[in-house]
């Protein structure tokens, strides 16, 4: 009997530990003789292509039933995928059942009833999970039942922390904190990813006595929790007095609920508020036909993108508040009616000295413009006065330790080199006619690490922001291009230069990336988010690196170093990382894209002609697409971090066809490497024979 490898609850692979199987998925434990039984009757039923269909299809069933929002839909589509390989199946019968519309309370208790738990004793932690989650007052009785039969006997751990988790969510739900029609004081609107400042709102509300929904701790997550998810803001927001939106980058951004539905949402209440004639001109509704509203201001403020211009069209007359006391201070103030809002007139008048303000701080600006630019114009050379020969000497001097200790720092922020150094220069171009020389390096992420290498000349579109004189290198602002190698941008058949967008520059080298997505792909088939062992990775070093680029090419590519820590990936834990690896082209990771790239509109990424071929979702309204990280997700091994469409970071399963843009070191700059060759020639003998001259004339 061949021993099994798929997890009877998740699908995922079992390990064996003594007498015992580990789920490297879910963390499942199974006993011996049950993991036995199971494979028995699996391969009785069906063929290995077939097991392992099921076991995918269970994966996907297990990702479902523990998603933030549950989808009745998408659970019962799964779950009816397996029954049809395995008609008895314990789990798909179940959520099947639980989750179709027609079913009654009373007929779900029924069969919770009837679960044989001493045969299924190890998928009862399952079952609970999902009614806790989804718990109406009418199961509270069979699933007490349920978990006393389970576990008080031999499973005491269990009993408690089951029946404590199912008290706590009853209490909850007897207190109305789900009840959707209850009245409340504010509805407040902000993005997951400012979490931290909604416990602080909420920590002040519950000081003031101040009832309010936020959706992380009133909106049912259970079942049908995504089909209903819409309806249930806004009869939330229906039913709150006031609005508070904690307005950040995050929230102000296309893919935020608050955003895409809530804000709209409380517009179109202001019209459904307004008298009729007011309802064809949003901005001319008067305040008092508004639901009273406040914005908290986190980070910087509003920088005129479509969604904050969106916000302002709702907000309007409304002030800032820039700290979670003012703006609970505020609601406060708004039900108890001492909250005056401004009148047009004062509106106008503030808007006023604003411009004013703002007229004023220009004109000063332009001044001491001005003022600099008179104060930098080279002034007429002065007759230099001769230097004694002991003046010359010692200015000398201090030129070559300069010179010196400039060769030693260069030395000590190079990496080692991995390739020869080469003579010949890259088909390197500019997009301009108007050249100019790189003047100065700038600064390396510090986890790339790059061969240290000879470089050739490339032409730039203008100079590089100067640094001071401790800075070594420097990021760039404003994005550089250049063309390189050559690959099929149209079909199959053609080749056309590959632009690039420059990412870094260091010490004659430069960091690039395609401008465009150049490829679709899987990240690999096995569905493994391990970057050293994927497809997409073979595919750089291999196919995509001898198509694209000449020998000539090839030599001007740096073998580089690539950092796969946890560092790399933006988490404080990742148990996915894998080793570091040796590549000549790779994909950046999390933490690098957001280094190099500060905002959404910066990773937008289009694809090439042939890329929008191969099955890869195109934005329909900024015509971008989705593009593969390297980095793992840090909860599931099959998925990996991606730029989306809309240009923020996100995760997908590894098999995904997603855009691929390469990453890879190049030489661009020769004459630095010779100019440190020159460097060394310099010895400290040198200068202490210069030392010695100038000590002998000055004693004389």
């Amino acid at each position: 009997m061949k021993q099994i490898n798929i997890c009877p609850v998740c699908g995922g692979k079992l390990e064996k530990r003594e007498t015992e199987f580990v789920c490297l998925y879910c963390n499942g434990v199974f006993q011996e003789d049950t993991v036995q039984d199971i494979e028995e009757k699996m391969n009785n039923m069906l063929d290995k292509f077939k097991q392992e269909l099921v076991a995918n299809t269970r994966t996907q069933l297990w990702d479902a039933i523990h998603e933030k929002y549950l989808s009745s839909e998408r659970i019962l589509n799964l779950s009816r995928n397996i029954k049809t390989y395995l008609p008895k199946d314990f789990l798909a019968n179940f959520f099947e059942f639980v989750n179709t519309k027609s079913h009654t309370q009373e007929q779900i208790n029924e069969y919770i009833n009837n679960i044989d738990y001493k045969e299924y004793y190890y998928l009862v932690d399952v079952v609970l999970d999902f009614m806790i989650r989804s718990l109406e007052p009418a199961n509270l009785l069979c699933l007490n039942n349920l978990i006393e039969n389970a576990y008080k006997q031999n499973y005491l751990k269990l009993y408690n922390e089951y029946t404590s988790r199912l008290s706590k969510e009853a209490e909850k739900v007897k207190s109305g904190v789900y009840d959707l029609t209850m009245e409340r004081d504010v509805f407040v609107a902000y993005s997951s990813k400012d979490i931290k400042y909604v416990e602080e709102v909420v920590k002040l509300l519950n000081q003031e006595g101040i009832s309010y929904f936020v959706a992380l701790e009133n909106l049912r997550h259970g079942k049908g929790a995504v089909e209903n998810y819409d309806k249930a803001l806004e009869q939330a927001m229906e039913n709150s007095k006031t609005f508070l939106f904690i307005s950040s980058e995050n929230s102000r951004t296309r893919e935020c609920d608050a955003l895409k539905k809530e804000i709209p949402y409380l517009k179109k209440l202001d019209k459904l508020n307004a008298p009729a004639e007011y309802r064809n001109d949003y901005s001319k509704i008067p305040f008092q036909y508004k639901k009273p509203r406040v914005q908290l201001l986190i980070g910087d403020k509003p920088k005129g993108t479509l969604g904050d211009k969106q916000v302002a069209e709702v907000f309007d007359g409304y002030e800032w508040r820039y700290d979670a006391e003012s703006a609970v201070e505020a609601i406060y103030n708004f039900l108890n009616e001492d909250f005056v809002v401004e009148t047009d007139a004062e509106r106008i008048k503030r808007e006023l000295e604003e411009n004013q303000a703002k007229m004023i701080e220009e004109l000063l600006n332009k001044r001491m413009a001005e003022m600099m630019a008179n104060q930098n114009k080279p002034k007429e050379p002065e007759p230099k006065k001769e230097d004694s020969e002991a003046e010359k000497l010692r200015k000398e001097l201090e030129e070559l330790k300069k010179a010196l200790n400039d060769k030693n720092t260069v030395e000590k922020t190079n990496a080692s080199t991995s390739k020869e150094p080469v003579k010949t220069e890259p088909v390197i171009q500019e997009e301009t006619p108007k050249k100019q020389e790189l003047k100065k390096p700038v600064e390396e992420k510090k986890n790339i690490e790059i061969s240290n290498t000879s470089g050739v000349d490339a032409s730039t579109k203008e100079e590089p922001k100067k640094t001071s004189e401790s800075e070594e290198t420097n990021v760039i602002e404003e994005r550089k291009t250049i063309t390189f190698g050559s690959y099929y941008n149209k079909d199959d058949k053609t080749k056309e230069p590959l632009k690039w967008d420059i990412l870094e520059e260091k010490d004659g080298k430069a960091l690039i990336i395609t401008h465009d997505i150049i490829n679709s792909m899987v990240f690999d088939e096995t569905d493994y988010n391990n970057y050293e062992e994927s497809a997409i990775r073979e595919w750089l070093n291999n196919d995509f690196y001898n198509k694209a680029f000449s020998p000539k090419e090839k030599s001007k590519i740096q073998l580089t170093l690539v950092d796969n820590s946890i560092s790399s990936t933006g988490d404080e834990k990742n148990q996915h990382i894998c080793d570091d690896t040796n590549d000549n082209i790779f994909l950046l990771s999390k933490k690098e894209v957001e280094t190099y790239y500060k905002t959404n509109e910066e990773r937008r990424a289009k694809g090439t002609e042939k890329a929008k071929k191969l099955n890869m979702l195109v934005d329909d309204h900024y015509g971008t697409s989705n593009w593969w990280l390297r980095s793992p997700y840090f909860f599931q091994c099959n998925k990996v971090q991606c730029v989306t469409q809309y240009g923020y970071t996100s995760s997908d399963v590894a098999k995904s066809n997603f855009g691929v843009r390469p990453v890879c070191w190049i030489v661009i700059d020769e004459k630095k490497k010779q100019s440190n060759k020159k460097k060394e020639e310099i010895t400290s003998e040198v200068i202490e024979q210069k030392s010695t001259n100038i000590f002998k004339r000055e004693g004389n």
